[in-house]
């Protein structure tokens, strides 16, 4: 399987993550250090925060449950909503929610963050909204390593051209969450600037894009007024 191009983690069954053991399979991304990085500016964003008041997150796309289930396990007051449109991650997330003892401050939720009433089902504000959507343009599939081009999930990975999850997630991100909340995204570092007018168009103030390990602009944070 490995000289075909699967990926080690696919088989073994297993990736690390902030130092927690994630069970892996071809129905979910495999965690990456990248990532690591926008949960790492998350905690500190919520430090704040009085360690007494409960702190609602919402993790769009949560995949594999590696950024929620992290927040729950640094955040021993947090409260995560997990949210994906495949039934089959968020059965690998309750997985890894189990394995790593924090299924009682998880609520996993089977949705469509691009429909027009996604906001509405949520009935109390977040603290935090974090994303690490499909980013990278389809016609960059072909320049990718054969290990995610062929077998990583291409719904979790790839987009047309637009910025349609970060527009319906920055909107919708006014309504839910409370004044003076987070919204954190992992990005493509063409598209940071983009994200950033829609922040700006949209009201946010703190606007923020950093880097990754590589000096490659990957995350942007914002926060409600």
């Amino acid at each position: 399987r490995r000289l075909k191009g699967e990926p080690l983690q696919y088989i073994t069954g297993e990736q690390e993550f902030f130092g927690y053991p994630f069970f892996v399979d071809r129905h979910v991304l495999i965690p990456r250090p990248e990532t690591e990085l926008l949960v790492e500016a998350a905690i500190e964003a919520l430090e704040s925060i009085s360690k007494e008041e409960e702190l609602r997150i919402l993790d769009i796309g949560t995949g594999s449950g590696c950024i929620g289930i992290t927040l729950a396990k640094k955040l021993p007051n947090a409260r995560i909503t997990a949210i994906d449109l495949s039934g089959d991650a968020l059965g690998v997330a309750r997985k890894n929610a189990e394995k790593n003892e924090v299924s009682e401050r998880i609520t996993f939720i089977e949705a469509d963050a691009l429909s027009p009433d996604f906001a509405l089902q949520f009935k109390e504000p977040f603290d935090l909204i974090i994303s690490n959507p499909p980013y990278i343009p389809a016609r960059e599939a072909e320049s990718l390593q054969i290990e995610v081009r062929n077998y990583e999930p291409h719904t979790a990975l790839f987009v047309a051209e637009g910025f349609e999850f970060y527009e319906k997630i920055s909107h919708d991100a006014l309504t839910l969450l409370k004044p003076g909340g987070h919204l954190f995204f992992e990005l493509h570092a063409d598209g940071a600037a983009r994200v950033k007018t829609i922040f700006e168009r949209l009201g946010f103030s703190n606007i923020q894009i950093l880097k990754d390990y590589s000096g490659i602009l990957r995350m942007a944070f914002a926060q409600t007024t």
